[in-house]
């Protein structure tokens, strides 16, 4: 007898068949066709690379051992048996890469009214869109958010007239390595960071409680987008990044379970894994202060206010601006 499980990764559900949930083992037929992996002789395969495995270990009578698969490919993977459903996340070692390459990950994201739209193809502060957008010059705004309706009143508020899209999935931290917001990052014509994860602010309005002058990098940003100075060199980059551990990523594993946990009625089974995510990475406050509207906290409330209030005590700012030269 054999039930249905439901694997999370890659921004994607796919749905299964294993003979034991709390332990899974997949088919050769389900690898390739979920994660695109081959078992051969030399071992796991993808396109031109081969990963040398214990076969006698990995391939039981049931099939190929997932948490096995994991560990082989270097993905944290985090189950829930009873209501069969595991999250594989991405490796720190592929995101670090993707990351150091500068080379922009891309992505898909619907706006307000279902339309989707794709980093490659697209403009967000409206003022300073409508200041250089004759400049080549576009913005994408990402709401961070649990459903649309979640995000609807501030995209509204701020009646944009550029794609403004919603991620619900928080498809968009994982891919960048972003841990808080609001997060900037420049790209370049080329679809290269020219400058990673910045703390910034379109206005001062937030100025008291962040300690941010957003006057400092809108300047840097005209005068990038104008060609007057350049942006940071390559080297200056990816000395600025943060590049994901092995930590963060299995956090985010544990964050994707318990968000799909969340949205199928299971608050209860859905907390611990919570809670597990904000230990395994407790400076990442996508994953914390995300996490809220969910669990039926308010992310503008008293929860933040002890998250802000520990860090102001512990000295760790919330938000961290680029240290580069003025």
């Amino acid at each position: 007898m054999h039930t249905t499980l439901t694997l999370l990764h890659d921004g994607r559900a796919d749905q299964i068949e294993v003979a034991d949930p709390a332990r899974p083992a997949i088919s050769a037929e389900a690898l390739e066709a979920t994660l695109g992996w081959e078992l051969k002789p030399e071992g796991l395969c993808r396109d031109s690379m081969c990963i040398p495995v214990d076969q006698d270990e990995l391939v039981g009578e049931d099939g190929l051992d997932l948490r096995l698969l994991a560990d082989a490919l270097q993905r944290p993977l985090v189950s829930d048996g009873k209501h069969a459903v595991a999250s594989l996340g991405a490796s720190h070692h592929d995101r670090g890469e993707a990351l150091a390459s500068l080379d922009a990950p891309d992505f898909t994201l619907p706006d307000l009214d279902g339309n989707l739209h794709s980093l490659s193809d697209l403009p967000v502060w409206q003022k300073i869109y409508e200041e250089l957008k004759d400049q080549g010059f576009t913005i994408i705004t990402v709401g961070i958010e649990r459903s649309f309706e979640d995000a609807r009143p501030w995209i509204e508020a701020a009646s944009p007239k550029h794609p403004s899209l919603i991620d619900t999935e928080h498809l968009v931290p994982d891919l960048y390595g972003m841990i808080n917001v609001p997060t900037v990052v420049w790209i370049d014509e080329e679809g290269r960071i020219a400058r990673p994860n910045d703390a910034s602010f379109a206005s001062n309005r937030f100025k008291l409680l962040t300690g941010l002058d957003s006057r400092r990098h809108l300047r840097r940003l005209r005068v990038w987008v104008r060609g007057d100075a350049p942006a940071l060199t390559p080297s200056e980059v990816r000395a600025h990044q943060d590049l994901p551990t092995a930590a963060d990523q299995e956090a985010r594993a544990e964050f994707t379970l318990a968000w799909w946990l969340s949205r199928k009625g299971h608050p209860d089974d859905a907390e611990r894994h919570y809670v597990r995510a904000s230990e395994l990475a407790p400076h990442d406050i996508t994953i914390r202060r995300g996490s809220m509207r969910t669990r039926g906290l308010n992310p503008m409330g008293l929860a933040f206010l002890k998250i802000a209030v520990k860090s102001a005590l512990t000295r760790t700012p919330l938000y961290r601006p680029l240290k580069d030269s003025p």
